[in-house]
């Protein structure tokens, strides 16, 4: 759950950058103020570390858009690169590059020889490259 609130709460962020930031149960009538781009960066780093913590490296077969461990790293990866480019909080560049050596060493994800094969429909979907992927 974590990993998918630090997701849809990133798209928010760098899309509308003031967004309500809510982690609380509200009553229906609430009127949540905005937060600040920098808390809201805060909220989903600290969703994404728990869920690296808490989600396993792999799942059984048939078990496709599931988030694993490395894909709340790469997740946190990129989002510290975020952070380090928009926020201006030059000490994510080093932590993003330590959360994305961590999945470039877990050896379980590569880039594939022909570029051109992210486009195509026979094989742009759960290929070495994919971290995360939903189906529809």
């Amino acid at each position: 759950a974590k990993f998918l609130r630090a997701l849809g709460y990133y798209n928010l962020v760098t899309l509308f950058e003031n967004i309500p930031l809510i982690t609380e149960p509200q009553s229906p009538d609430a009127r949540v103020p905005a937060a600040p781009p920098a808390a809201t960066y805060a909220q989903i780093e600290q969703d994404l570390v728990d869920a690296a913590d808490a989600l396993p490296e792999t799942y059984g077969a048939g078990m496709a858009a599931r988030p694993t461990r490395w894909a709340a790293l790469a997740m946190l990866g990129r989002v510290r690169l975020q952070m380090a480019g928009v926020l201006d909080q030059q000490g994510k560049w080093a932590e993003a590059a330590t959360a994305l050596g961590q999945v470039v060493a877990s050896g379980q994800y590569a880039l594939l020889d022909d570029y051109a094969a992210n486009f195509r429909e026979s094989s742009d979907f759960d290929n070495i490259e994919s971290l995360f992927e939903v189906s529809t």
